[in-house]
């Protein structure tokens, strides 16, 4: 690490040492006085204007009446601004008095959003839509798209629970809306339905739309009922004068906070085995990571009407636990040409990523918590106490607990790597036949290639011991085109005008892979690059499967917008289209929005009021299956049996047809109030929504026979959510050296599941705790009627005489018999109330600071480590965890009761970033320099005792010694369980640079 700390140092020194050079050569000029005024285009002057000489830090701001005072060169450029009005450039050239007429800057409505098929002003949008442009995103240690919006939009959440580099982040947009199908939003990237974020890099991301409700989405139909995602990505702008842009850091990453365990002392003192050594096993897997990230691009147009923009990114990101992390490289290329007049537009766009990521083993932060800490990290030093050989378990020490590992061995002898290869290229054509008239047409092409591989040495006690170890490998190869035509026709009057929409899409999907596994290998060196070598295909321990799998989707939709003098705007849409994943009795479907809209700014005299808009809209969405041949019977391997001597495969079905499964449905209402006053210095928007899913796509169990399976996909279910949402941006002080934006948003939703399925159950119970003695401990109530995420616990008593644990029964009497399904309350959700996000951003001269709070609150999180660790019982087999909640006479080994459910309300600096901006004559070679000072994670408040009171929108299940140590994704209708395999979480401080030529 101090090789690499050196190089990043050295690194930045010498881009200091160029960017030093470059802007060595200052000019000086003799500068004059030059005065006058600055007034609005009514003749009213404007005070507190901005003037400032162009390049340089120099600027006065205008008295009451206006009037300024400024030294320039005579060959300067003299900037006008201030908020509500566009900014103005005015060459000096020699004069000493300059009036000037600032007008209003109208953009904030006129700015443009980009919705389905198109783009509309934002004075027109009749729906929830959001955008977020690229000086909004999140700042910092960003490795992932989805990272940039986090807590930046009202009703969206963006959560990863520990600093897992490898974990993508879980997505949710207006809570829970299927149980299932696809509970992530829809993304879209430049047109591409569909899209993989992979397969672009943050650097290159120029904004995002976030499609909140149903009457924007339903353009979407299939897959709009969770939200859409659209991204745009920067493309070629300026002059025929080529640009070259860099940007770059360097980040130091260390666990920032981990559970309360037992000391060396404390751990003996409660009856520990003593090994003899001293050893923190958190220090002996983790080390403070060392990431640097480049990015480059080469911008530039012609005469001729061509723009393009190139760019190659690299990301050498590394994991605190050591090994683990990711390499990265991406390059993309963006090229725009325009023809006959401008009338025909044709873009190029293509991009491609290669990723190699070691995975790692997430149970070794769990081992470190928990092997006893008087073990040592090799078995030298401790074979003499136990009469062993030193080479047992390739060197290193294990204690031989079950379900307890050295956390060093587990990462150093085994290995789970990935690798990715990913192109994404689209193409398309737009023609304005006539005026207001136009022709386009869309083909992209995406595919994505993956690799996985795991190997356990034969001498490994993780997973590898007992079958002379195990190696799997598994690839996969996506790909899917998507054909588009569209015709948009503008027209009308002053008065009335109107935009229609008519087309055409088709998008095939092909997905196939292969996956196979074997043991009994009679050297570690080979990995699983080649399982031939393990014994296990003779003894039938060796597995493989494959599959090839298509899916197609066919539309037509229109949609027709309607602006009466910009004062009332009407939209409606209609998509029909048909997917292969249903059966052919419901294989097509309708979706469809009706949304308007009043500015009633327009219809009253209000005075300071720019905007005051209401909207209201409903629309329908669909979702779809992720299984491709859900409505088949198939047929599939489930077992093996014993056959004339021999065990051989056995055959079955594995699922029911069903001609009738078909799409589930989401009619969703919103009605929303967007406003700004006082010239834009106060903008912002109001949301509340109540969505309703029905016919969801829901996995019921069912009779067989007379069925050929015990399960059946289904259309079954409904589920109701309601929310409010609000966003704020206010410009609290502009001055001419001193500048502070304040921006923040609000939310809060509830989903009740109003029907489940078809028995006579009235509840589930999921989120098993998992073995050692919590397996089938089941915490999570899901029930008609009730809201999703219903946490139950018995109620915590406190402690016998013997120290045994006591719960309250159903008479509310003390009990040391614990019966969950007897006893058992609500006593927490794991889904939070409300969520908020607050960004604040100075600029003062050259310097411009950011910080951005986030937090959720209400929700609760089961504490699993407390529930199995924090016992002093536990000390014959493993370490201990000693929180604020420990009792020393606690005599249980596990428990489970409402003590170990915990409110994990939070508030965390996600980032804070400080910057400068060097100053650089006009004409030098370099400019736009910028280096800054960034941290994320940097404090999080909370009374939680666990690691990370992030919210867990999902539940993976329990994690196994089996398991390749994967702790998220799994279960959506079990939140709020704190996993004892969760990565810990950690703290980022980097140094950056950009520049452009």
């Amino acid at each position: 690490m101090k090789n690499l700390t050196k190089f990043s140092f050295l690194h930045i020194q010498t881009v200091m040492a160029v960017l030093m050079f470059f802007c060595g050569s200052y000019a000086f000029s003799q500068e004059s006085i030059i005065s006058g005024t600055v007034s609005d285009d009514s003749g009213l002057p404007v005070a507190g204007a901005s003037v400032v000489v162009k390049g340089t830090t120099t600027g006065v701001a205008t008295d009451f009446d206006g009037n300024y005072s400024i030294a320039a060169a005579p060959s300067g450029t003299l900037v006008f601004s201030y908020i509500g009005f566009l900014t103005k450039e005015v060459a000096i050239e020699n004069r000493t008095a300059i009036n000037v007429v600032l007008e209003e800057d109208i953009a904030k409505l006129d700015e443009v959003v980009v919705v389905g098929y198109g783009t509309q002003k934002k004075e027109e949008i009749t729906s929830s839509i959001t955008r977020v442009d690229v000086e909004d995103f999140n700042k910092g240690f960003v490795n992932d798209p989805q990272q940039l919006l986090q807590g930046k939009v009202a009703g969206l959440s963006v959560a990863k629970a520990g600093g897992n580099p490898n974990q993508p982040f879980s997505v949710r947009l207006r809570g829970l809306s299927t149980l299932g199908a696809n509970s992530e939003p829809l993304v879209i990237i430049d047109g591409v339905i569909g899209g993989e974020l992979n397969t672009i890099d943050p650097n290159d991301i120029a904004s995002i739309d976030v499609l909140k409700d149903a009457s924007a989405g339903a353009i979407y139909g299939t897959r709009g009922s969770t939200g859409v995602i659209i991204v745009t990505t920067k493309s070629g702008s300026g002059g025929a004068k080529p640009g070259f842009e860099y940007s770059g850091y360097t980040a130091v990453e260390s666990i920032s906070n981990h559970i309360s365990i037992a000391n060396r002392d404390q751990y003996l003192a409660n009856g520990g085995t003593d090994y003899g050594a001293d050893t923190d096993w958190l220090k002996e897997v983790s080390a403070n990571a060392v990431s640097t990230v480049h990015n480059l691009a080469f911008t530039g147009s012609s005469d001729n009407g061509l723009s393009y923009r190139a760019s190659a990114n690299y990301r050498d990101i590394k994991g605190v636990v050591g090994g683990t992390g990711f390499e990265q490289f991406n390059a993309r290329l963006n090229v725009t040409q325009r023809l006959l007049d401008n009338k025909l537009k044709l873009t190029g766009i293509a991009s491609v990523t290669n990723k190699k990521a070691n995975i790692g083993f997430a149970q070794a932060l769990r081992y470190a918590l928990t092997f006893n800490p008087t073990a040592p990290v090799f078995e030298n030093r401790g074979s003499e106490q136990l009469g062993r050989s030193q080479d047992l378990y390739g060197g290193y020490f294990e204690t031989q607990v079950q379900d307890v590992f050295n956390p060093v061995a587990l990462n150093a002898q085994n290995s789970n790597l990935e690798r990715t290869k990913d192109l994404l290229a689209n193409f398309s054509a737009e023609w304005e036949v006539l005026e207001g008239l136009k022709l386009a047409a869309n083909y992209s092409t995406q595919v994505s290639s993956g690799l996985r591989g795991s190997f356990f040495a034969n001498n490994a006690l993780f997973n590898g011991i007992g079958v002379d170890g195990r190696a799997s490998r598994s690839t996969n190869d996506d790909t899917s085109n998507l054909f588009e035509f569209t015709t948009t026709y503008n027209g009308g009057s002053d008065d009335f005008s109107y935009n229609l929409l008519a087309g055409y899409s088709f998008q095939s999907f092909d997905f196939q892979g292969f996956s196979a596994s074997n043991t009994n290998f009679i050297t570690n060196g080979v990995g699983f690059d080649n399982l031939g070598l393990g014994l296990g295909i003779d003894n039938k321990e060796a597995n493989m499967s494959s599959f090839h799998e298509e899916a197609k989707l066919s539309a037509y939709f229109g949609r027709i917008n309607l602006n009466f003098k910009n004062t009332a705007f009407l939209s409606t849409s209609l998509r029909r289209e048909a997917s292969s994943r249903f059966g052919a009795n419901n294989r097509w479907g309708n979706f469809w929005a009706v949304s308007g809209g009043v500015n009633l700014d327009k219809i009253f005299d209000m005075p300071s009021v720019e905007q005051l808009k209401f909207r209201a809209g409903y629309g329908v969405t669909g979702n779809e299956p992720a299984a491709r041949l859900a409505f088949l019977e198939r047929l599939g391997r489930v077992g093996s049996g014993y056959v004339n001597g021999d065990f051989v495969p056995a055959i079955a079905p594995v699922s029911n047809p069903n001609p009738d499964l078909k799409w589930e449905e989401k009619g969703e209402f919103n009605v929303g109030l967007d406003f700004a006053f006082f010239n834009g210095k106060l903008s912002g928007a109001l949301d509340y929504f109540i969505r309703n899913t029905t016919d969801l796509l829901n996995v019921v169990p069912v009779p067989s026979p007379p069925n050929l399976f015990g399960s059946s996909l289904v259309n079954l279910g409904e589920m109701e959510t309601k929310g409010f949402e609000a966003q704020l941006n206010y410009n609290v002080v502009n001055t001419d050296n001193f500048n502070w934006d304040f921006s923040g948003n609000f939310s809060t939703f509830k989903t009740v599941l109003v029907k489940l399925n078809n028995t006579d159950d009235a509840a589930q119970f999921r989120g098993n705790l998992g073995a050692p003695g919590l397996n089938n401990t089941l915490v999570v109530r899901v029930a008609e009627g009730e809201e999703i995420g219903q946490i139950r616990a018995s109620i915590f008593a406190g402690y016998d005489e013997e120290g045994r644990t006591e719960v309250l029964n159903a008479d509310g009497e003390p009990t040391t018999e614990r019966d969950l399904d007897r006893d058992a309350v609500i006593v927490g959700n794991g889904l939070p109330d409300w969520t908020l996000g607050i960004t604040n951003s100075f600029k003062y001269k050259d310097f411009d600071m950011n910080f951005f709070l986030r937090g959720a609150f209400g929700h609760s999180l089961v504490n699993i480590q407390r529930a199995y660790w924090e016992h002093p019982q536990v000390a014959g087999r493993q370490n201990f965890v000693m929180t604020k909640f420990f009792n020393p006479d606690d005599a249980e080994q596990d428990a489970y009761h409402s003590g170990y459910v915990e409110k994990a309300d939070f508030l965390r600096l996600d980032n804070a970033t400080i910057g400068y901006t060097l100053k650089v004559p006009e004409g030098n070679v370099i400019r736009d320099v910028r280096f800054y000072i960034s941290g994320n994670n940097l404090f999080t408040i909370t009374k939680y005792s666990g690691s990370d009171p992030e919210v867990r929108y999902s539940d993976p299940g329990p994690i196994t010694e089996g398991n390749s140590g994967i702790a998220y994704g799994g279960d959506i209708l079990v939140p709020g369980i704190d996993r004892r395999v969760t990565y810990l979480p950690t703290r980022t401080i980097l140094l950056g640079v950009n520049f452009k030529l």
